[in-house]
């Protein structure tokens, strides 16, 4: 068997593992809780104290508010590995991949 076609059949068996036994992350709650953990009302008091900053950026400038999820998407690159357009724990996949590779290797030892 080639390398190109064993590294092909371990990525299509990471992607149904991953998909089956982890949870996506909902970047939009993600977006949305480090929008309120960075910004506040708080300091303008009254009214306005209570109000989420996110809610506030989606309803008054949508344009931005997607735009800055955007954003917040492309540096989850860092953290985060995208299959099928689900963000996945980067260190949850890799360690999936890991366990694969391993009964790779252990099948080919078999075969050897």
């Amino acid at each position: 068997m080639t390398t190109a076609t064993k590294e092909a059949r371990i990525d299509k068996e990471v992607q149904r593992r991953v998909e089956e036994d982890l949870t996506p992350i909902d970047t939009e709650e993600s977006y949305k809780d480090m929008l309120n953990e960075c910004y506040s009302f708080e300091s303008v008091g009254g009214i306005f104290a209570d109000m989420e900053p996110a809610r506030v950026l989606d309803e008054m400038d949508p344009t931005a508010y997607r735009c800055g999820k955007n954003d917040y998407e492309d540096s989850l690159d860092e953290t985060c590995e995208e299959i099928n357009d689900q963000y996945y724990n980067r260190e949850e996949v890799q360690d999936i991949r890991d366990d694969i590779e391993d009964e790779e290797d252990g099948k080919d030892e078999e075969e050897s």
